[in-house]
């Protein structure tokens, strides 16, 4: 099943899609130590909530070339935007456009990663975050 990201490249993702319930099962009636949370998490905090969405990127195809290692800090990314208040009340459509040039400008190197890649990554992390913190 092809999904197209923000440049309309298609991507299979196995049917994977973080927006999904079947997605969100993991963090059904989690007790949320998160809600309300608009501070960039500490190293601990992130290093909870990180082991979660691990698994979750582990479990789509992609993962299979770009492991966790290489896109944490591409989750974190999108994550920490979520959460800031800049983003309250904003989804991933609204927000992807300018993500992307936010990303792009930390990485002004063209062959250092993809954004058609990353930006699944950093959307995981965005998604996440407005469903635990809100």
């Amino acid at each position: 099943m092809g999904m197209a990201l923000a440049s309309s490249i298609p991507v299979d993702r196995g049917g994977w899609d973080p927006g999904t319930n079947e997605a969100m099962a993991s963090w059904a009636g989690a007790e949320n130590p998160w809600k309300g949370c608009w501070k960039p998490m500490s190293q601990q905090q992130w290093s909870e909530v990180s082991r979660e969405l691990e698994r979750e990127w582990n479990s789509i195809p992609l993962s299979h070339s770009h492991p966790w290692e290489e896109i944490e800090d591409d989750v974190r990314f999108g994550w920490e935007q979520a959460v800031s208040p800049e983003f309250e009340g904003a989804q991933w459509d609204d927000v992807r456009d300018l993500l992307q040039q936010r990303w792009e400008g930390m990485h002004p190197h063209p062959g250092y990663e993809d954004w058609r890649v990353v930006s699944e990554a950093v959307r995981l992390g965005f998604i996440r975050a407005k469903e635990m913190v809100g």
